[in-house]
């Protein structure tokens, strides 16, 4: 998803708590190399992910943005090392809040039967992504 360019800095409107506790939990600290690495492996050009003083000077994001679907990879990359077995029937992801290559950007998880809730959380705990995995 692209935005307009804005003209100036916008304040981030208030988010939803992320989910007070988790069974699954991991911490990753998003890099440039992994950042550039995933946009050339999805072939995506955007340079918010990839050139700081654009992402910071012209899009007014506070340093680098965490791609959508890198997000969601990592999310089900967590499920799968906690739950080897498991095979995923379905999944379903939503980007509610961007996440930043200068922060760690928390990985939670919890299971209920077959269904794994997933999400991320930003450095004020305000939920950043969301997913469903439904078990086999």
């Amino acid at each position: 998803m692209y935005r307009e360019i804005p003209v100036a800095p916008a304040p981030a409107p208030p988010g939803d708590a992320a989910p007070a506790t988790a069974d699954l939990r991991r911490v990753i600290q998003p890099e440039p190399v992994l950042l550039f690495r995933y946009s050339a492996l999805t072939y995506n050009s955007h340079r918010i992910h990839y050139d700081p003083p654009y992402a910071m000077d012209q899009e007014f994001y506070p340093a680098m943005v965490v791609q959508g679907p890198l997000l969601a990879t990592l999310l089900l990359d967590l499920l799968q090392a906690a739950l080897p077995e498991a095979r995923v029937a379905s999944y379903d992801f939503r980007a509610i809040r961007p996440g930043f290559d200068t922060t760690p950007l928390p990985l939670f998880g919890k299971r209920k039967d077959r269904t794994v809730s997933l999400w991320t959380a930003d450095h004020n705990d305000q939920l950043g992504m969301q997913a469903t995995a439904s078990l086999a």
